[in-house]
């Protein structure tokens, strides 16, 4: 049996093998600074808004980047902080990751909207 076209391309087009996983990350949206900052007085809600952790579940990871969802709507280009959790591990692993792609997830009525992203690590 042989892969569809598609699916092979995509396949050889990666640097490296991804892997199915289910884990917790905990993130927060950082700015480049070289890019990203004008410089402002920033109100005091909005201190709090930069600092805020989001929550999000990893679905698959490689050598050099991840996939996860989470509620926070992402752009192509965002920094991230990141913390995940392996099961029964409590020290989480500390990384940075830059947003490659975020897609937003078909949801039923009534359900809150959620985001796929993809980051480079």
């Amino acid at each position: 049996m042989t892969m569809p076209a598609m699916k092979r391309n995509e396949e050889e087009r990666r640097k490296y093998p991804r892997y199915d996983a289910e884990l917790k990350v905990y993130f927060r949206v950082t700015y480049d600074v070289k890019t990203r900052v004008e410089f402002e007085v920033l109100e005091s809600s909005r201190k709090d808004e930069l600092r805020h952790k989001y929550s999000g579940l990893c679905r698959n990871v490689s050598a050099e980047g991840l996939c996860f969802s989470s509620a926070k709507k992402l752009t192509e280009g965002d920094i991230l902080l990141l913390e995940v959790y392996e099961p029964a591990v409590r020290t989480p692993v500390k990384m940075e990751g830059q947003v490659r792609w975020s897609k937003r997830l078909a949801a039923k009525p009534g359900e809150k909207e959620r985001y796929r992203t993809g980051l480079k690590l």
